[in-house]
């Protein structure tokens, strides 16, 4: 059976025990937010709250046979990689989550100086999904891995920008978000900078990508999403400064 989950589980981040955070329901689309998580800076308190939705159901592989799985659940059991100042929480008991619910976690500390740098974060995660197979209804295989998608990063004060501050002094920016048949994405350089970037769905479905090496430094690259279906969608660039992600929202037409 494929990784039917493997590029949203990524999205998980920082769920251990149960915390006091409280869900916005405003979110009914599978997705998170925010897009990002921000630098942590020495000495300073950290916290920050995530949104999260699963989505209901996957296409997967199971046997040779291409089916629709409906997603049971989702536990994360682990992460690895969070410096020991940290500690994350998650508003359900057991870390379990399922659709047509959302959900929130909280990252929480305050970094020492031994804890500056990049942290890549790594997931240990089961996912949990049934299926009519050969017409049955049939519980798949427990499906666990140990995703690796995201970094945490901690600096010191007068030391590189945040996530959040580099997005804001637009290192690129998507217009317009909402869409419907067509994103920009605007990409601030250095003349002759080569920067990628690719959009998946929650599924981990790549719908574009493409390399730009820059011409100016305020280059725009046009996609077209109009046969897209509508919900949330994430766009991942790399540049010169990192990777980065922002969440694109299609709405019907």
């Amino acid at each position: 059976m494929k990784k039917f989950y493997t590029a949203f589980l990524f999205l998980l981040i920082s769920f251990g025990a149960y915390s006091q955070c409280t869900p916005d329901n405003t979110h009914t689309l599978p997705g998170y937010l925010p897009n990002v998580l921000d630098t942590a800076f020495v000495g300073e308190n950290y916290e920050m709250v995530v949104h999260i939705r699963i989505p209901a159901d996957t296409t997967v592989t199971f046997f040779g046979q291409t089916i629709v799985a409906d997603i049971d659940s989702i536990r994360l059991v682990n992460v690895v990689g969070m410096p020991n100042s940290f500690s994350y929480q998650c508003n359900v008991a057991s870390c379990t989550f399922t659709p047509t619910q959302t959900y929130c976690a909280k990252i929480t500390g305050m970094a020492t100086n031994s804890d500056v740098g990049t942290h890549p974060l790594r997931f240990a995660v089961i996912a949990y999904a049934s299926a009519d197979v050969f017409g049955t209804r049939t519980s798949l295989p427990a499906q666990a891995d140990t995703l690796d998608q995201f970094d945490m990063i901690v600096d010191r004060r007068g030391g590189t920008s945040s996530i959040k501050e580099l997005i804001q002094d637009k290192a690129f920016h998507i217009y317009p978000n909402p869409t419907q048949k067509q994103f920009n994405i605007l990409l601030n350089g250095v003349i002759g900078e080569t920067i990628s970037y690719e959009v998946v769905d929650v599924t981990g479905k790549v719908f574009a990508q493409e390399s730009i090496t820059l011409k100016s430094a305020n280059d725009v690259v046009s996609a077209s999403s109009e046969n897209w279906a509508a919900g949330f969608y994430f766009i991942r660039i790399q540049n010169a400064k990192g990777i980065f992600t922002q969440r694109l929202v299609v709405e019907n037409y």
